[in-house]
């Protein structure tokens, strides 16, 4: 069993599980000539599961009791939320350059600002608790409480969430008024195909725009697992 983290083999096998499909997912839309930033997001958000997976299931000791922890905790840890905030500012790029804002940019450009300093915090407590825990079992391992640095890196974590649903808001909110105005102006009966990894499947036109504004709400689901 972890210490300080849950160590259950439903949860990093999980993990692992999203990471293949995300990396597949990045892999059928690079090949579909999907944009840049696109793939990024998946891409990076496929990392970030990667070493999330790592930290629950080879490496699960965190300092959250006293000095003791593994220090290839937080250097894998450090990585997972590098790369998950790397894969929302992506996201709102990707949303930037290829749909535009219904009104304004100043929401996207707070919510990435907000998010690198967020990652930039969480990876300077990761730095810190690395070069400052003691090996477990150690004389440190004394319950005294978990150091600053720790807890530094647990309540950036409570505020890169906050920053995830913030992004998908904006840019869920934006997809949906595009697909609202592209499904009033098209014809409802004619043939469309929903591009699903590397398949393509034939469906009627207002099937396909319904399976766009389910795909929309939950396309940050994966990240409540």
């Amino acid at each position: 069993m972890g210490h300080g983290v849950d160590s259950e083999p439903s949860g990093w096998v999980t993990d692992y599980a999203l990471m293949t499909s995300l990396f597949v997912f990045a892999a059928s839309l690079r090949k579909r000539g999907a944009a840049p930033w696109a793939v990024r997001t998946q891409a990076f958000m496929a990392c970030g599961y990667l070493f999330g997976a790592l930290g629950h299931h080879a490496f699960p000791y965190r300092a959250s009791t006293d000095l003791c922890g593994l220090r290839s905790f937080y250097a894998v840890w450090l990585l997972a939320y590098a790369s998950q905030c790397a894969s929302c500012v992506s996201w709102c790029l990707w949303c930037d350059k290829e749909l535009a804002w219904h009104s304004t940019r100043v929401p996207m450009l707070v919510c990435c600002g907000l998010t690198t300093l967020v990652g930039l915090v969480i990876a300077g407590g990761c730095v810190a608790c690395a070069l400052a825990v003691a090996a477990p079992g150690s004389a440190a391992c004394d319950g005294s409480g978990p150091p600053a640095c720790d807890t530094l890196v647990m309540h950036a974590e409570g505020l890169f969430y906050l920053c995830w649903g913030w992004a998908w808001a904006i840019v869920a909110t934006r997809v949906y008024l595009l697909l609202r105005d592209r499904q009033r102006d098209s014809p409802r009966s004619d043939a469309a195909v929903v591009h699903f990894f590397f398949f393509d499947l034939a469906v009627r036109r207002a099937t396909r725009f319904r399976l766009l504004h389910v795909a929309n709400v939950l396309a940050p689901a994966a990240l409540c697992t």
